[in-house]
């Protein structure tokens, strides 16, 4: 899978291209005022989530920080004089998004035990939140054991869940933060359109895997005749499915767009994917 490819080489430092040092030496800039007002309008309705899907946050914040470097590095000349290296473009940008994700170990923070403990508490908070609201996932009838083995199976799914969105919401910050400078060559301009490209597909993401994995599926499920025992079972792996092939087309589609648009070499291909 494409995912799992372009997460081993993301993730990786490369502190022999001279971009990234040039980026991870440069100081921090403050939060752009357009993400600010972004995170007051959303914080109300996705504060506990926040908290859940973590990587996400921090994922728009790198997306941001990715455009808006690489744009500036190109008005700079810098971009296009490094550019003539063996490794090309594509070593460019994987060296200024490497570096976006490592200053400040800002990345390390994010993969620590201590940040994966908290989203695990957040999450069982924002499970029986849900469990509240929704119909439950316990069968009456059923004998304690199943019941038992249906709550750790959605318990596991959901943790696989949020593992998956981590992986995949860095990878597919890294390929908005490459793309949208191509498109909008003005710093503020990139990091405006990195920030409602990203948004967008964040969105996209959810309201689908909700609307199939929650509406249509057990509908489907109630069609078929398949019996109340084995659908609640069937649900949650086919809902994780659902959520996972979701987000890999997307970051199919802008991989090739990304390549298309860098007139990438097989050997920049591969540098980048690790």
């Amino acid at each position: 899978m494409l995912t799992w490819k372009l997460w081993r080489g993301f993730k990786k430092p490369y502190p022999e291209h001279p971009l990234f040092m040039r980026v991870m030496s440069t100081p921090m800039k403050p939060m752009p005022w357009y993400m600010g007002c972004a995170i007051i309008l959303v914080a109300p309705f996705l504060l506990l989530p926040a908290f859940v899907f973590m990587s996400a946050i921090y994922a728009l914040r790198w997306a941001i920080m990715i455009a808006s470097t690489i744009a500036q590095e190109r008005e700079a000349g810098m971009y296009e004089l490094v550019a003539l290296s063996p490794h090309g473009t594509m070593g460019c940008n994987r060296a200024i998004s490497a570096a976006c994700l490592h200053r400040h170990e800002s990345f390390e923070q994010l993969q620590s035990f201590g940040a994966w403990v908290i989203r695990l508490v957040f999450t069982l908070i924002l499970m029986m939140a849900i469990q509240s609201v929704t119909p439950p996932i316990m069968i009456s009838e059923a004998n304690p054991n199943l019941n038992s083995f249906i709550a750790g199976l959605y318990l596991l799914t959901m943790a696989i869940a949020i593992y998956i969105d981590h992986v995949q919401s860095i990878v597919l910050s890294n390929l908005v933060g490459m793309l949208t400078p191509n498109y909008a060559t003005n710093r503020l301009d990139a990091g405006f359109a990195a920030l409602l490209v990203f948004l967008l597909l964040q969105v996209v993401t959810y309201l689908v895997t909700l609307l199939a994995g929650f509406v249509v599926l057990p509908n489907l499920l109630d069609e078929l005749g398949v019996p109340v025992q084995i659908g609640t079972i069937l649900l949650a792996p086919l809902r994780l499915v659902i959520f996972y092939l979701i987000r890999e087309w997307i970051i199919q589609v802008l991989w090739g767009a990304l390549k298309n648009e860098l007139n990438a070499s097989a050997s920049e291909l591969d540098f980048m994917t690790g």
